[in-house]
This record gives C-alpha cells, sequence and structure tokens, in this order.
C-alpha cells in the first residue's frame, strides 16, 4: 500500500511539474505575442497614417542640380509616395514626374533654407547618429543652423554636425575643405559633396552657386576627403568614415537602424 502511495505522489508531482512548466510556456508566448502584436501595429500605423502625410509644396518656387544641370520648380505640385520612392508632379508642367532622391531642394527665393524629402542621417561627431524624417528643412539664419519638420512651426537649433544619405551624399553644415587628389575645394554652409567611388566626385557650392565635376581617374586613386578644420574632423567620403580627435568611425548606411532625432 505504501508503495502504491509513493507511486501516486509521484505521478502527482509530475504533473504538477509539467502542468508549471506548460504554464511558463503559454506565458512566455503570450509575451512574444504581445511583442509582435505591437511590432505590428507600429508598422502600420507608420505605413498607413506616417507615409500618408501630406507634403503641400506649392508656392514656392525650388531648384536642384543634377549632374551639373539646373532645374527649377514652381506652381502647382503634389507629392506621391510609396515604398520605393517620392515623386513630385508638376501640375502646370503636364504632370511632369520628378523622383526626389537626396539631392537638396533649394528654396529659390528664401536664402538659406534647404528641403530634403528622403530620411537623412544627422551626423553629430562624438555625440550620436540620428535618423530625419521624411521632408525635412534645415535653416541658415542669424547665423545659426537649424533642423525643422516641413509641417512643424518649431526649429531646433544644431551644432557640430553634418548629414549623410547612408550612401554617396554629404551635405555641410559649415564650412568644409573638400581634398579631391591634390586640389582643395573651400565649401560654404548648404553646400554638398556627391562621392561616386573611384569615378567622380560631384562638388554643389551654395555661396558661389558653382557646380564642379570631376572625372580624373588618376585623381580619383585617392580618397576624397572632406576636413572641418574648426571642429576638428575629417570625413572619408570614399569609404563613409569619420575621423575625430577622440574615435574613428565607419557611418552607418542603413538609417532606419537609426533613433529619430527630437526636433
Amino acid at each position: 500500500m505504501a508503495g502504491q502511495r509513493t507511486n501516486r505522489k509521484s505521478r502527482k508531482n509530475g504533473r504538477e511539474k509539467v502542468s508549471t512548466k506548460n504554464d511558463r510556456l503559454i506565458k512566455i508566448g503570450l509575451v512574444v505575442a504581445g511583442i509582435v502584436l505591437i511590432y505590428i501595429i507600429y508598422r502600420i500605423f507608420d505605413a498607413v497614417v506616417l507615409q500618408n502625410e501630406t507634403y503641400d509644396l506649392s508656392g514656392e518656387t525650388y531648384y536642384q542640380y543634377f549632374y551639373g544641370i539646373k532645374e527649377q520648380y514652381s506652381g502647382n505640385m503634389e507629392v506621391l509616395q510609396n515604398d520605393d520612392s517620392i515623386q513630385l508632379i508638376l501640375k502646370d508642367n503636364d504632370n511632369k514626374v520628378i523622383y526626389l532622391d537626396s539631392t537638396p531642394i533649394y528654396y529659390e527665393n528664401i536664402l538659406g533654407k534647404v528641403l530634403f524629402a528622403p530620411e537623412m542621417e544627422l551626423v553629430m561627431p562624438d555625440a550620436g547618429n540620428y535618423k530625419l524624417s521624411k521632408f525635412t528643412n534645415i535653416i541658415h539664419e542669424n547665423r545659426t543652423m537649424y533642423v525643422k519638420k516641413f509641417n512643424k512651426d518649431e526649429k531646433t537649433a544644431l551644432e557640430n554636425a553634418f548629414l549623410f544619405d547612408g550612401n554617396n551624399l554629404y551635405f555641410f553644415l559649415e564650412e568644409t575643405t573638400i581634398t579631391v587628389g591634390e586640389t582643395e575645394y573651400t565649401v560654404s554652409p548648404l553646400s554638398y559633396a556627391l562621392v561616386n567611388y573611384r569615378q567622380s566626385v560631384e562638388i554643389y557650392d551654395y555661396n558661389t552657386n558653382e557646380y564642379t565635376i570631376i572625372q580624373d581617374e588618376e585623381t580619383l586613386t585617392a580618397d576624397v576627403l572632406a576636413t572641418n578644420t574648426a571642429r576638428n574632423y575629417t570625413i572619408n567620403m570614399s569609404v563613409d568614415s569619420l575621423t575625430t580627435e577622440k574615435s574613428n568611425q565607419l557611418l552607418l548606411t542603413n538609417i532606419n537602424n537609426l533613433t529619430e532625432f527630437s526636433y
């Protein structure tokens, strides 16, 4: 009899252990399911709400440079967005379509104001890298650089920073010296460089409105550098790296992995 009671007790304890283990697995499963559900809701919100925010560019005149050729836009314009592209429809120009990439969009009649259509990487040397959301303005006003969202009034001051598109475009917020081979180009704030590795370098100087294209193969065998002497940092634009007094880092090329800048 004693042996039977012992066996029954042992089987009971075994069932209790299995039940406890199952309870834990169920709880873990519920937690994981909750996390997945939250992520799905966020992605739906991001896709449906944030991606469908409207941007009215009408009422201003803008310009961009494409391989040294200046393109101007004005009049009635419509912005269309999907997962792969941002399109600017020029209603007053036979619905001509402009595909907006990271090429800066300058305001023709507002001095010191620029617009970026896609997300951009804000690099603050030795302070961090952040994501700027779609349709962000950069404004140079009263000797201070500001960042603001296109549809918002609030603006946030920036100091010791530059922008990177995660590919090959660098936008400078302060005076910068670009070295291509043995030649140096000093550009003003709101200028940019487009570096196609070992193939070409394009430089736009905002103050002089000059666009330079370098394609000499021998010149481009050396890495293309951008140096901010005042801040004591150098960007190697050929390999997307940043060197400061304190560190040497590779810049992130996947902007989606960055935390959004608070502005």
